[in-house]
């Protein structure tokens, strides 16, 4: 992930939780004077103590928005949170392009990689390596990179 990609991801990260926290806080008010309780579950840290979180498709920013919002009904974490002594950092998911051990590889000999193969391949959980003179539309570039399909281009 780039620089600007991931300046980009925590933008829309904090333009979410400022439409959240605030109602979050009004529940989890309400719920403690209730005498209600929150669990929450710790995801894997990182050796400084951030929690590190994967985001490569769109299903993962959804998680991670939504361990937020499961933090933010605890009052303590909530403080953690908006003061910022509870900190996040990007996992290592492997390099961008390189399909993982796990990833089953779908090879493209000719013609045109197109959002339809994309989606496909994803539905499939299929990374996608390119042959030479194989051409791949910026809508399936556009596409395989909200999905998380990896494509390789061979040299």
């Amino acid at each position: 992930m780039t620089t600007d990609q991931s300046g980009l991801l925590r933008d829309m990260v904090r333009e979410v939780l400022r439409d959240v926290l605030p109602a979050l806080v009004e529940e989890s008010t309400l719920t403690r004077l209730q005498g209600g309780t929150s669990m929450s579950t710790a995801a894997p840290a990182a050796t400084d103590g951030r929690e590190l979180v994967a985001l490569r498709t769109d299903a993962d920013l959804d998680a991670f928005v939504q361990r937020i919002v499961q933090l933010a009904q605890n009052p303590v974490s909530r403080q953690h949170l908006t003061s910022g002594r509870r900190r996040f950092g990007l996992a290592q998911t492997g390099v961008v392009g390189t399909p993982t051990a796990s990833t089953s590889l779908r090879r493209i000999e000719r013609g045109v990689v197109t959002e339809r193969t994309v989606r496909e391949a994803a539905e499939a959980g299929h990374a996608l390596i390119t042959a030479r003179g194989v051409v791949l539309t910026p809508l399936a570039r556009d596409r395989a990179r909200a999905l998380g399909v990896e494509i390789t281009k061979e040299s």
